[in-house]
């Protein structure tokens, strides 16, 4: 067994006084205090085998258990996590104590060390995956009927073993959970000498005339190796080869005009705003009418790789010193010349062929991406091909504030991509891109976790995950798509990569 801890935490007030409870609450306890130290990180089988009559919750019934209107639920679970299966047992205590023993199993984590291989990926699914794999982590008591909480909780300090490590109101378990106020922590070591096992108690920061009173005892087993996933993220794009450099090679011309181009998007030390401002109707459009012209009389598989080229350098039109959006005083000369910039920017664009956009929030000019349209007339098969497929699918289906969530044309040209050419080194980058889509794509809808469409939505992101896994080189994150399959296929729904609302 690792670290365990016991953290008391208490809502407003319940009992008419602790003195009457203390034999009946310290025979509770030290029951609860034994049963924790001969606990060895079960799963939910074992744990029924002692426990058979307690509810067992699946994820299915983890959003239906909770009123988003009441913050008290909010922050219950915030305190519960993203548990794979919890166990509830309603319990009586004396004098009407009522106890709410919520026990909350976690799915296994893994990590990447030195040559160390991981665990093979699960070969069950579903329920069969989370009763054999996820383990106890935490037991929670939650106490009804106690009038006075702050007697309660000295009371339950005398009975855990162990001094108090530091002052009270010093000790914060968790900084995300608001509703709780720490008032003492402990720390002591038990029978089992190599762990510790850590405990405090707190009181409500706040308290809501709905709220019910209740007093929280919570004991974290921390078995090693189990627990909620990291909130990390994976790029897809890692381990791809340098687009703008494949097409620059592709488009075969003259070396200076090449790096020329290739300079607009060479790394920058420091800040964006470290740097000297961006002219571009002085700087960026010479290059490109000498690029643009070139590629005109070169074959269509060149010039579509150039346009390609371009379509990337373009993306720093939102830089161009000529769109800034900046509301800060100037004088009105000043003013006046930087119209005059603007609209001959936007006169030598429309010359090229460059299309902008201004979004309806405030910030700069960006470039419209028509260029890239061009590209498969040009070049309807072949290597261009390939790396115009790669520079769609590389704008990924990410989450937007902005805009609806539609991941169907990422699903649609990843699909294309993998039955179009053969694997290669931009592969493992689809199979990544097409697992984030699905994942998201399942998320978004609105339907409960054993809907079908949401399950076959899963499977397919659990299986473009298992692709890249067996594919890719990138040994870095191997482990959190380890973590992701894995919680995929236990039916727990997606976590890489998702905004913070489904990580609840």
């Amino acid at each position: 067994m690792s670290m365990a801890a016991v953290l008391l935490l208490l809502g407003t007030p319940l009992i008419g006084g602790a003195q009457a409870l203390e034999a009946s609450l310290e025979s509770f306890v030290s029951q609860s205090a034994n049963e924790a130290e001969s606990l060895n990180s079960p799963t939910i089988v074992e744990w029924a085998t002692h426990h058979p009559d307690e509810k067992v919750d699946a994820p299915a019934e983890k959003d239906r258990d909770y009123d988003q209107e009441n913050s008290r639920d909010v922050h219950d679970r915030e305190l519960e996590g993203r548990w794979c299966l919890r166990s509830t047992a309603h319990i009586s205590v004396a004098d009407g104590i009522q106890v709410r023993r919520v026990a909350l199993f976690y799915q296994p984590l893994v990590e990447k060390i030195w040559d160390k291989p991981l665990p093979p990926l699960p070969t069950e699914s579903g329920d069969a995956l989370r009763r054999h794999g996820c383990k106890l982590t935490e037991v929670l008591y939650e106490f009804d009927g106690v009038t006075d909480p702050q007697n309660f909780a000295e009371t339950i300090a005398k009975l855990i073993p162990g001094k108090r490590s530091e002052e009270p109101g010093n000790f914060n378990k968790d900084s995300n959970n608001d509703y709780w106020k720490p008032v003492s922590p402990f720390s002591s070591y038990g029978d089992y000498s190599l762990f510790i096992r850590n405990s405090s108690v707190s009181i409500p920061k706040k308290r809501r005339p709905e709220d019910q009173p209740s007093v929280l005892l919570e004991w974290d087993g921390g078995a090693s190796g189990y627990g909620q996933p990291s909130k990390d993220s994976i790029n897809p794009e890692v381990g791809q080869p340098w687009l703008v450099l494949r097409a620059a090679m592709l488009a075969r011309l003259p070396e200076e005009p090449t790096l020329a181009m290739l300079s607009f998007l060479a790394p920058q030390v420091g800040d964006q705003f470290e740097q000297p401002p961006l002219y571009c109707d002085k700087q960026l459009v010479p290059v490109l009418r000498k690029w643009m012209a070139l590629a005109a009389r070169s074959t269509p598989e060149q010039h579509a790789a150039a346009l390609l080229l371009a379509n990337e350098v373009l993306g720093r039109l939102s830089e161009c010193d000529e769109f800034s959006d900046s509301n800060d005083y100037v004088p009105p000369e000043v003013e006046d010349a930087e119209a005059g910039s603007y609209d001959a920017l936007k006169k030598d664009l429309k010359e090229l062929g460059i299309e902008t956009d201004k979004s309806a929030r405030p910030g700069p000019e960006y470039y419209a991406g028509n260029l890239l349209k061009q590209v498969p007339k040009l070049a309807p098969t072949g290597a261009v091909n390939e790396l115009y497929r790669m520079a769609i699918l590389d704008d990924r289906c990410q989450w937007s504030q902005i805009t609806e969530l539609d991941c169907s044309n990422i699903i649609k040209e990843g699909e294309g991509f993998l039955s179009s050419f053969p694997q290669d080194e931009w592969t493992p980058s689809v199979h990544l891109i097409l697992a984030e889509a699905y994942a998201i794509t399942a998320a978004d809808m609105d339907q409960g976790y054993n809907d079908p469409k949401k399950t076959e939505l899963e499977k397919k992101a659990s299986a473009q995950y298992r692709a890249w896994y067996a594919k890719s080189v990138n040994e870095r994150d191997r482990a959190l798509v380890w973590q992701e399959i894995w919680t995929l296929e236990a039916g727990m729904g997606p976590w890489l990569n998702m905004p913070w609302v489904y990580q609840q």
